[in-house]
């Protein structure tokens, strides 16, 4: 048996694609400091979701308050996604973010044509 990443903050761990690609990080929050600049702000605002449902794609809208979002440092990253879906990314993330979440409200799925 194969041991998992080794852990040293909040991260993530995913596989896609039938295991073909692996993704998995860790990043240690500095929650002393909140991330209040409008640009981490809007890349990081998220107002609804695309999924693919019944044959079609749908879109569900939702709200949520502003969440705490706090600068953060890489502590692990091994990424396979990105070069899985054709994208050729080298190095780490120039910006690092962490939020411990807050609750959200989803709205009625539409339809998108």
């Amino acid at each position: 048996m194969q041991a998992g990443p080794r852990r040293h903050g909040p991260g993530y761990d995913v596989e896609r694609f039938g295991r073909q690609a692996r993704s998995s990080f860790a990043a240690v929050p500095d929650c002393a400091r909140q991330a209040d600049d409008e640009l981490s702000l809007w890349l990081t605002a998220r107002f609804g979701l695309h999924t693919a449902f019944g044959g079609s794609t749908v879109f569900i809208p939702n709200s949520h308050r502003p969440w705490p979002l706090h600068p953060a440092r890489l502590a692990h990253c091994d990424d396979e996604l990105l070069s899985a879906a054709g994208l050729d990314v080298s190095g780490p993330p120039d910006t690092v973010h962490y939020s411990t979440g807050v609750d959200t409200l989803f709205g009625r799925p539409r339809r998108v044509a």
